[in-house]
Parts: structure tokens; C-alpha cells; sequence
């Protein structure tokens, strides 16, 4: 448990702000669709779509690699 702790920490802090939306949002079940609506309503930025947060998803498997690849971990 803590091992998974202390990567998902890691991770996050890699994650920009957007990012770090997604991936919270993501986390809890959210659809791609509803995800972009919860952003669009709490801001007051471009709105984003649902293409956006495929490209952030994919933007936190990226990093997600990363992390796993640098900090020598295994699953």
C-alpha cells in the first residue's frame, strides 16, 4: 500500500494542473465526457472537449512510464 502511495505521489507531482484534474477526476469514474463538463464548469478558461482529456490521459500514461522507468520501480 504504501509503495502504491508513494507512486501515485510521485506521479501527481510530475502532473500539470490540467493534468492533475484529469487524472483526480479520472481516478473517481468519471467519463471523458462528464470530466470535461465538471472542468468546464469550475473555470473560467478556454473550454476544453473531450479530445482534450484523451490528450491528457495519454499525456499521464506518458509520465506515468516515466516515473515507473527512472525511479526503477516494478510492478
Amino acid at each position: 500500500q504504501e509503495y502504491f502511495n508513494n507512486l501515485i505521489k510521485k506521479l501527481y507531482s510530475e502532473l500539470s494542473g490540467f493534468e492533475q484534474e484529469v487524472f483526480v477526476l479520472y481516478a473517481k469514474k468519471y467519463s471523458y465526457e462528464e470530466i470535461a463538463e465538471k472542468i468546464n464548469q469550475k473555470s473560467d478558461r478556454d473550454k476544453v472537449d473531450i479530445k482534450s482529456i484523451d490528450n491528457a490521459l495519454s499525456r499521464i500514461k506518458n509520465k506515468a512510464k516515466f516515473v515507473l522507468d527512472r525511479d526503477d520501480y516494478e510492478l
